[in-house]
């Protein structure tokens, strides 16, 4: 049988902590993981020397407010994660979404419709388009409530479309 003394256990606690900080020091730590020895005014240099890419998301309410936003966006970002990134569920209740894209020959942007899916609060995926910088992405607010939605159901079926609020 084993019998242990208090000494026994301080020595014991003593070369547990000894045996578990060996390891730890051999890991290296990068400068950015710890916060120290970054010079703050080097960092907004660099950040700033390598614009990102950016989008512009405009919001527009009913009553003709404008919000306007630039949003970051990587290599292959679509119109889903630009709409989660600026939280659009949240905005308003229903929106309709459109993105306007620049071409070099017109001065006007290029519209592409973009049908978005209250029911699961996803963009449909043929309409889920990839966006490029410069794009805008334009989220209004819809005017629409279920009585539109029941009537669209109805009349759906029978090759009638109701008109669509813009």
């Amino acid at each position: 049988m084993f019998v242990c003394s208090p000494i026994s256990l301080r020595m014991l606690a003593i070369g547990i902590l000894i045996l578990s900080s060996a390891g730890c020091s051999t890991l290296k730590l990068s400068p950015v993981s710890t916060g120290l020895g970054q010079d703050p005014l080097k960092t907004s240099v660099e950040q700033s020397a390598v614009p990102a890419a950016t989008c512009q998301v405009e919001v527009r309410s009913r009553n003709g407010q404008v919000q306007r936003r630039q949003v970051p966006i990587t290599d292959g970002m679509s119109v889903q994660e630009v709409l989660v990134a600026v939280r659009a569920e949240q905005i308003f209740p229903r929106i309709l979404v459109e993105l306007q894209r620049s071409t070099g020959k017109s001065q006007r942007p290029v519209k592409m419709p973009v049908r978005y899916q209250r029911s699961n609060k996803q963009v449909n995926p043929a309409y889920n388009y990839a966006i490029r910088e410069g794009d805008c992405l334009v989220i209004k607010e819809d005017p629409s409530n279920a009585l539109d939605d029941m009537l669209e159901a109805v009349l759906s079926p029978l090759g009638v479309t109701p008109g669509q609020h813009k």
